[in-house]
């Protein structure tokens, strides 16, 4: 499900934090300012761009670990159970652009809005595989595939350091 996401206030409105700690409280604001940079961060590229949209998506489970594990000597089945994938929200900017040629192509930049994760910049012109086949942004980032599975399809990982948003336009529009 696409939701789109429009520019958030600077200063979020305060949280109903009765039934909160003032701990929680000030760490739930502390969050809401967060993604609300993330939200305003993707609408600033998207301006810029001079095109596009910001919507937000559950499109993706990251494995939390490194995957199913082993089946028991008898054959019985796992020795545990297998890693759960986690459902995470994403905020993506999608950047339409025109090629010589008159086609459009959707660019995308991917940014989780939890704390500590990279986004991931995928352009359109990398989905050409070596199999002579296709892929789009919406095949690379899938609820099946992960951050590895990403980058294996020509995503960028960009941390949010420093001037993180001239960045990710160097990597929309360098030469390939």
């Amino acid at each position: 499900d696409w939701i789109e996401l429009p520019r958030v206030p600077s200063e979020p409105r305060p949280i109903d934090s009765a039934d909160l700690s003032p701990e929680d409280a000030a760490l739930t604001e502390e969050m809401a300012r967060y993604q609300a940079d993330r939200i305003n961060g993707l609408h600033d590229l998207k301006d810029q761009w001079g095109d596009g949209r910001v919507q937000e998506s559950n499109f993706s489970g990251q494995n939390v670990g490194a995957g199913s594990a082993p089946e028991q000597p008898n054959g019985s089945g796992p020795e545990t159970p297998p890693t759960p994938r986690i459902p995470n929200r994403y905020y993506v900017a999608i950047l339409p652009q025109t090629l010589p040629d008159g086609t459009t192509v959707e660019h995308v930049v991917v940014d989780n809005p939890v704390y500590g994760n990279a986004l991931f910049v995928f352009r359109a012109e990398k989905g050409h595989q070596p199999d002579g086949t296709t892929i789009n942004w919406q095949g690379v980032f899938t609820k099946y595939s992960t951050k590895t599975d990403w980058q294996r399809l020509g995503a960028v990982k960009i941390t949010h350091q420093g001037d993180w948003k001239t960045r990710v336009l160097e990597e929309l529009t360098r030469a390939l």
